[in-house]
């Protein structure tokens, strides 16, 4: 038969009892500490005037006869606070516009710009220049370090950087997307600054790419790569509006490291689609992103255009064999833009720009 001690228990502990005493006067209830609580916990629970024992008798006692002197009565205290005035949206107005205007007078960014050659006499080349992934046990450094020999031996040649020069595989997507970097993104942007020093007198423009500013900005909000490069050169965050005068001669490009529109049959086919829809006034498109060498030639209603799309010299990228091709083609083709009649004439790379204009002096005069 199951002998229920509730009432006993409940009898205790309203007459005051503890545990150590209720165990005392009857042992053999055989009860544990936590069912003595429980039960003193449901008699509370029920509203039962459940007595003080111990020292929470004493601490009880001490409290009452406190409050009946008057010793614990709540402090009184001042504060400081501070009400904040409504503040009309017109006000926010103000304040948001002037942000806005010192931030501008900040930037370095610019969506046109306009580039003089007043004094040339010969065509100049512009070369668009992007997709190297420095830093990329996948890269060819062998042609890079061969390509900037023969940037700074020729005069009359002038780079767009169109993007991705470091590889900065920062995103974190794969181990193996970060351990293929040779260099970490510290190095990386070290060896961009050192290359750009040497170059910078060629640099005509440039632009943002994915691989370092939107990745850098994505992580922090801000991208060394692009504060080296607007700090240099013109540069823009988006698309670019670039015209450029040789002698008498405006010729009139858009440059961005991507634009809206891809097709598997024509890598230049994004560009056509800026020029169709969006840039209607320019006459030559340029992105690099793709890694697809591409060059058009044609005519779109009264216009003649050239599009453009860099190569690359990431030629033993996986993912690209993976998912792409088993093909890279480190070629760039490039534009001659002549200052005495109004004239754009694209090439493959710079192998087949000096095999045509090689005849007298740098630029085949």
């Amino acid at each position: 038969m199951t002998i229920d001690f509730s009432a006993v228990v409940d009898q205790a502990i309203m007459s005051g009892l503890t545990y150590e005493q209720l165990c005392s006067q009857q042992p053999d209830l055989k009860i544990t500490r936590n069912y003595f609580h429980d039960r003193r916990y449901r008699l509370h629970k029920r509203g039962e005037a459940v007595p003080y024992y111990g020292d929470e008798r004493a601490a009880k006692a001490a409290n009452e006869q406190a409050r009946g002197a008057g010793v614990l009565t709540a402090p009184s205290f001042t504060t400081d606070k501070k009400d904040g005035d409504e503040v009309s949206w017109r006000e926010w107005c103000d304040w948001m516009e002037s942000g806005q205007e010192l931030r501008h007078e900040a930037s370095y960014s610019q969506d046109a710009a306009h580039i003089e050659f007043p004094d040339v006499t010969r065509p100049i080349c512009v070369l668009p220049f992007s997709d190297t992934h420095m830093g990329a046990w996948s890269a060819d450094v062998r042609a890079f370090r061969q390509m900037t020999e023969e940037i700074l031996s020729e005069p009359d040649l002038y780079l767009l950087l169109v993007g991705d020069l470091a590889e900065m595989a920062i995103r974190l997507r794969g181990v193996g997307e970060v351990t293929n970097q040779m260099i970490p993104p510290e190095l990386q942007m070290r060896f961009v600054e050192s290359w750009l020093q040497e170059v910078e007198p060629h640099v005509l423009a440039a632009v943002w790419d994915n691989h370092a500013t939107t990745r850098e900005e994505g992580a922090s909000g801000y991208s060394r790569m692009a504060d080296m490069l607007k700090r240099k050169f013109i540069y823009s965050d988006g698309i670019q509006h670039l015209d450029v005068t040789v002698a008498t001669q405006t010729y009139k490009l858009a440059v961005s490291h991507r634009f809206r529109g891809a097709s598997m049959l024509d890598p230049t086919y994004a560009q056509k689609r800026y020029m169709r829809f969006e840039g209607v006034d320019r006459e030559a498109c340029i992105q690099g992103d793709t890694h697809v060498p591409g060059m058009s030639k044609y005519t779109d209603g009264s216009m003649t255009r050239v599009a453009i799309n860099a190569g690359t010299l990431h030629t033993k990228s996986l993912y690209a064999r993976r998912f792409f091709s088993l093909y890279s083609h480190p070629d760039f083709p490039c534009l001659q833009l002549f200052p005495d009649r109004h004239m754009i004439v694209p090439y493959w790379n710079l192998n087949e720009w000096r095999s045509a204009t090689k005849g007298a002096g740098p630029q085949g005069d």
